[in-house]
């Protein structure tokens, strides 16, 4: 399911946005996207370390794009990072941090190569193309008895991480110069889920945080979208990864599957 706000925002309803029916199917992504598609691209993936954030990153990076994934395990971020294509002259990095953070945020700054990000000086930025909030954290649990440890952590990554990024990629973005092939600054893809608008028991928090995120992309897409930065926000369902261990995916769409959809909306979505 995907949400996509361009230069200006109409409001329906999110059923009118999103199209639930059949999943999305796609193959052959090579007879769409030219192996090249994003060159010269720099692609800014929080989370990107696992899941759904890594999968993005590998398709990004096989088209040509250099990804820059942020996370909290430097040795995670390293294996993943280092996992990635890297077609033509595109060189891919990693930085450690704590995106529920504004002070983070207000730091950051975006080197070329691995070697500028650890050096002590501060090097100049490099211009962000897409910014794609995929980190997120939940906690199976009725409300009632979930703690406000884990409130808190899911609220402060799934939504003000996002919050947070948007804010500080949006100002950058702005003072960008606009692309010469799409006129645009930059995009902003938010990634929700379907618990947002369809929760169930267990996922009060979680569904909490992430219709916190659709709302955030309608209220960007207001702020942003004519000034030349495209908001869109995309809301899967369960994908097995690593934090959907535990549960019963009898009913679920598999990995690389719905994987593998979700970046083909992002790639196309962006390249449109």
């Amino acid at each position: 399911m995907l949400l996509h706000h361009r230069c200006s925002l109409r409001l329906r309803t999110i059923k009118g946005l999103c199209q639930a029916a059949s999943p999305f199917r796609v193959r052959h992504h090579s007879t769409i996207f030219r192996p090249s598609a994003f060159d010269g691209k720099h692609i800014l993936i929080t989370g990107g370390s696992r899941g759904i954030g890594h999968a993005i990153a590998n398709t990004f990076a096989a088209l040509g794009a250099s990804c820059t994934l942020i996370g909290r395990n430097a040795s995670t971020l390293e294996t993943a990072t280092s996992s990635l294509a890297s077609p033509s002259s595109a060189s891919h990095t990693y930085i450690t941090g704590d995106i529920s953070s504004a002070d983070f945020w207000s730091k950051l700054s975006l080197p070329s190569t691995q070697s500028d990000i650890d050096s002590s000086k501060r090097p100049k930025d490099r211009r962000i193309d897409v910014l794609i909030n995929a980190a997120g954290v939940t906690h199976s649990s009725l409300l009632l008895r979930t703690t406000e440890t884990q409130i808190n952590e899911v609220i402060q990554t799934n939504l003000m991480g996002t919050l947070w990024a948007s804010r500080a990629i949006g100002k950058k973005m702005l003072r960008q110069v606009s692309d010469a092939e799409s006129g645009e600054k930059g995009c902003i893809i938010n990634i929700s889920s379907l618990l947002a608008i369809h929760s169930g028991a267990g996922a009060a928090a979680y569904a909490a945080s992430k219709a916190g995120v659709v709302g955030l992309t309608r209220a960007l897409a207001a702020e942003l979208g004519g000034s030349g930065i495209r908001i869109n926000a995309v809301l899967p369902g369960y994908v097995e990864t690593d934090m959907t261990d535990g549960r019963s995916l009898s009913r679920f769409l598999t990995a690389w599957r719905m994987i593998h959809e979700v970046t083909f909306m992002l790639t196309f979505v962006h390249s449109t």
